[in-house]
C-alpha cells in the first residue's frame, strides 16, 4: 500500500477518532483503501465505522462467521439491523482494495470495489445512526471488537451520497 498506512495486528490495534464523523439520518458515503492479511470464514473484520449500544454503522469484511469475503455496511438503530453487502468472495486476503459505499436513504445504496459497482443485497437503516466513537481497525459491536489484521491506508466519510464519477476519482 502507498505510504503512509496503518498496520493492524488483528488482536488489539485500532485508531479512535472520537465522537466525530456523524452522518445523522441523511445520505452519506464511506470510502476506504485497505489490504487484509487474513479473511477467514469464522471471522468478521471491521474496517471503520461508528457503532455503540446497538446503534451506528460500520464497514466490514465477513459476516460473523457465515460468509467468507463478503464486503458489507452494517447499520443498526438500536433494534433492527440491516446490511448492504456483496456476494461471498468479493474480498480476498493479500490484495489491495479501494472501496466506496454510497448511501441514499430514500433510494438505492451502492458498493464499489476498485471503482466497479457491485451487485448487492440488503438495505440500510433510515434512522439516525450516530452513536459512539469513530473507530478504524475495529468496532465495538455487542461488546465484541472485530479487529482487522492488515493495512488501512485511507478512510473518508462524506455527508452526502457521492456519485459514481466521484468514486472513481
Amino acid at each position: 500500500l502507498p505510504q503512509p498506512y496503518y498496520r493492524f495486528d488483528g488482536v488489539n490495534d485500532y485508531i479512535d477518532i472520537g465522537d466525530n464523523l456523524n452522518v445523522g439520518a441523511g445520505d452519506f458515503s464511506i470510502c476506504v483503501e485497505f489490504m487484509l492479511e487474513t479473511v477467514a470464514a469464522t471471522t468478521e473484520y471491521a474496517i471503520a465505522g461508528k457503532f455503540a449500544s446497538e446503534k451506528g454503522y460500520y464497514l466490514a469484511v465477513g459476516d460473523q462467521g457465515s460468509s467468507t469475503g463478503v464486503l458489507k455496511l452494517r447499520t443498526r438503530d438500536g433494534g433492527t439491523a440491516n446490511n448492504i453487502m456483496t456476494a461471498a468472495g468479493a474480498i480476498v486476503a493479500g490484495k489491495r482494495y479501494s472501496v466506496c459505499i454510497t448511501v441514499d436513504r430514500d433510494s438505492t445504496s451502492y458498493i464499489y470495489i476498485n471503482g466497479v459497482q457491485q451487485t448487492t443485497t440488503g438495505a440500510v437503516i433510515t434512522n439516525d445512526l450516530d452513536s459512539g466513537n469513530f473507530l478504524i481497525g475495529c468496532t465495538n459491536s455487542n461488546s465484541r471488537l472485530y479487529f482487522s489484521q492488515g493495512e488501512i491506508y485511507s478512510v473518508k466519510v462524506f455527508n452526502n451520497e457521492i456519485s459514481s464519477t466521484e468514486v472513481k476519482e
